[in-house]
């Protein structure tokens, strides 16, 4: 995601009239006749703004005003929900405060299939009990991350996956590839040497 400071320098990636601001939906896709797929496109820079020391929490209203009606009114199958910082995550920067307390619930309520995101520069997939929601962390596409610093920050037994080398901070990058039909999304992580790392069904 485009990061808010970056606003505040063009206008170039303006949207919804405020150079503040970046969010939006991304129109529902179809896939034949009863598979249709949401992308909620987040700025989680105004979001987590507080966290880091930029700017007052109320700045973020709006947005969170906006962020829960559009994921009440979506009657997609599949609902994607897409913004910079992790909701959970072991690597260097792990949870912000203002995701877990104020977009997890939301995420929750109203049925989101995943939460996507990047910050830390790793590849990972958590998964709460209890919870219908998926989150990866993908933000390995120029170099990997060994850092676990976060490890104890994440609910236990969440992490289902995470790749990385282990002792060192790797040039190498991954990717992820999602596919979706009408039963089962699958996530699958490519590493530089175009080797499956894992795959979610």
């Amino acid at each position: 995601m485009l990061s808010y400071c970056y606003t505040e320098v063009t206008p170039l990636f303006t949207i919804m009239d405020n150079p503040y601001i970046i969010y939006d939906v991304f129109q529902v896709f179809r896939i034949g006749s009863n598979v249709t797929i949401q992308f909620v496109f987040i700025d989680t820079q105004l979001l987590t703004a507080s966290d880091l020391g930029c700017l007052p929490s109320n700045d973020s209203g709006p947005q969170w005003i906006w962020i829960e009606n559009t994921l009440a009114a979506s009657t997609s199958l599949w609902l994607f929900v897409l913004g910079h910082h992790p909701v959970w995550s072991v690597a260097e920067h792990g949870p912000l405060e203002s995701e877990v307390e104020c977009l997890r619930p939301l995420l929750i309520e109203y049925n989101v299939t995943a939460y996507f995101c990047g910050h830390d520069h790793t590849m990972q997939h958590l998964h709460e009990e209890d919870s219908s929601v998926e989150y990866f962390v993908s933000g390995a596409g120029h170099s990997t991350d060994p850092s676990l610093c976060h490890a104890d920050d994440v609910p236990p037994n969440s992490v289902k996956f995470r790749y990385g080398p282990w002792d060192f901070f790797s040039t190498h990058g991954t990717f992820s590839h999602v596919t979706v039909n009408s039963t089962i999304m699958s996530v699958t992580y490519v590493d530089y040497e175009e080797t499956t790392r894992d795959k979610e069904g």
